[in-house]
């Protein structure tokens, strides 16, 4: 919540009055300002937690480009900022840290043009009282680390490695990265009780089964991912605000939640494959794309790699690459892919993943190539395509037969202007709300399905009827189209 403190505009205090002559003897007048600097015109206290808050400033008028705030314990601190200054910025947006939780403060801003100083804007707030963020998996703490999901609860598993070739389905393992753990002391109505972290990034969900409440983070948010945690090749910093009773208490401390190394991922020169590898990093390494890149080919050879390409950044296939754009070696395993990636109508996949299992392509679009999208080959299962988005290509999801790709997850799609088919070749798996339009194929929108449910689909001009092909007799569920 922003609340607007305590603020108020000075009026203009003017210049001191100065007289001149024409005796070009006078030493001259000097130029360093004379006049005192406006208040802010207001401030909004903002992101308030146990260790820090932030402070939005409207400058109104104020020509000055620089704020002093000082601190105080006990009353509004001295005018014009002199003493217990904590921060001097040249910003509108002012972050103040390193707070002790569950202590009210008293603050004022100052305006100054490094000769005078206004008396100031004060105001006041109160930290949150800190509470404990951890891994609900200790053991699997970082990105990429799999556990099998053998509890009660996604939360109350015991710990034991995901093992691909006997844990088969998209919910038989959990990434050990996405469940973090706060314990609320004290209470154990959950009704009471909402969560929320400061990038928005994950849900929450609260368990009350014992005499303190544990809420727990689930998953992403929908439409975020890896991208949205990153920041110039680090985890940024993140909070959790609990609110009880619809009023903000809690906070953990703000500070990064996973170690993995991450690097941009290196030059791969047109016409050639750059191998990937995790360099001994046994959570592996997530490789980035900050800018939109011209690149030749990839072959990821190793487990627990992630490649995301960031927000506003696209990975452009080269037009003299004649292979994929990205290979995984035959049965890797827990591999994340994330962003925009663009086949610059060539022919062979964008992706090519032979036997990969509890894989994750989130938030990923896959578009422009005159051959498939995203291949899955054979073997595979397990598998999760999260806010996914298919365009301009043969297939868009697509496996050597109906048995070759198993157990996967399709949630939240839009598939458009296939020649082929949007998914083809998918059995065992989940397909749901997903909109497939203006796919002109003669193998329909989906086609070749077996055992496999469908739910929320939305059909609009397809060029076939109904937009689904040759699919086994009573061996699909749909609902909802």
């Amino acid at each position: 919540m922003t609340t607007q403190v305590c603020c108020y505009l000075n009026s203009h205090i003017t210049a001191l009055g100065s007289s001149s002559t024409s005796d070009e003897s006078t030493t001259p007048i000097s130029e360093e300002p004379s006049v005192v600097p406006l208040n802010p015109a207001s401030i909004f206290v903002d992101k308030v937690s146990a260790q820090q808050v932030q402070l939005n400033l409207d400058p109104g008028s104020n020509i000055s480009a620089t704020y002093k705030v000082s601190l105080s314990l006990a009353t509004a601190p001295d005018e014009h900022c002199e003493a217990n200054v904590v921060n001097v910025s040249s910003n509108d947006t002012i972050d103040i840290t390193t707070l002790t939780p569950d202590t009210t403060y008293y603050f004022r801003v100052c305006s100054t043009n490094g000769n005078k100083t206004s008396t100031g804007v004060i105001g006041t707030f109160k930290t949150l009282k800190l509470i404990t963020r951890a891994p609900a998996y200790p053991s699997y703490p970082n990105w990429n680390d799999y556990l099998v999901n053998n509890g009660a609860k996604f939360y109350n598993a015991n710990q034991s490695v995901c093992v691909p070739a006997t844990n088969y389905g998209f919910n038989a393992c959990i990434n050990g990265a996405l469940v973090q753990k706060i314990v609320i002391t004290g209470i154990n109505d959950c009704s009471r009780l909402k969560a929320s972290d400061q990038l928005n990034a994950f849900r929450w969900a609260c368990d009350p089964s014992g005499s303190d409440a544990i809420i727990y983070s689930t998953d992403f948010n929908r439409h975020k991912g890896l991208s949205d945690l990153i920041l110039d090749n680090q985890f940024r910093d993140n909070t959790v605000i609990v609110k009880v009773d619809g009023q903000n208490v809690y906070s953990t401390a703000n500070e990064k939640w996973w170690t993995n190394v991450i690097e941009s991922l290196p030059i791969s020169p047109n016409g050639t494959t750059t191998t990937l590898t995790n360099s001994g990093q046994p959570s592996g390494k997530i490789f980035t794309v900050s800018a939109d890149r011209i690149s030749g080919a990839y072959s990821i050879a190793e487990d627990k790699i992630s490649i995301v390409v960031l927000k506003n950044a696209k990975l452009i296939k080269d037009p003299t690459t004649t292979t994929n754009l990205i290979t995984a070696v035959a049965t890797t395993k827990f591999l994340w892919y994330e962003g925009s990636f663009s086949g610059n109508n060539q022919s062979a996949n964008i992706i090519l993943m032979p036997a990969s299992q509890h894989c994750r392509l989130q938030n990923i679009e896959l578009a422009y190539s005159t051959d498939t999208l995203v291949d899955f080959g054979y073997d595979t299962h397990s598998n999760k395509l999260i806010d996914f988005t298919f365009h301009h290509g043969v297939y868009g999801f697509d496996s050597s037969s109906s048995s070759s790709s198993l157990f996967n997850l399709l949630l939240y799609g839009n598939v458009s202007n296939m020649q082929g088919a949007g998914i083809r070749y998918i059995s065992h798996s989940v397909v749901s709300n997903v909109v497939f339009s203006a796919n002109t194929g003669s193998r329909g929108a989906v086609s070749y399905g077996f055992n496999t449910i469908y739910m929320n689909l939305t059909f609009v001009n397809n060029s076939l009827d109904n937009s689904i092909y040759n699919f086994a007799a009573n061996a699909d569920l749909f609902n909802n189209m």
